[in-house]
């Protein structure tokens, strides 16, 4: 772990949220879920 001097949740943690920076959230986040169709009166506050 990070206290012991590990690195790799730091790493992961890292990676993980520079993939969601990049690709975006998908089909199974809460945002495509709430506001996912674009006909939609809702998906005007996205």
């Amino acid at each position: 772990f990070v206290d012991a001097g590990g690195f790799e949740l730091v790493l992961v943690l890292a990676a993980a949220s520079l993939a969601v920076a990049l690709l975006g959230p998908g089909r199974l986040s809460a945002d495509h879920a709430l506001f996912g169709r674009r006909q939609s009166k809702v998906a005007a506050l996205a």
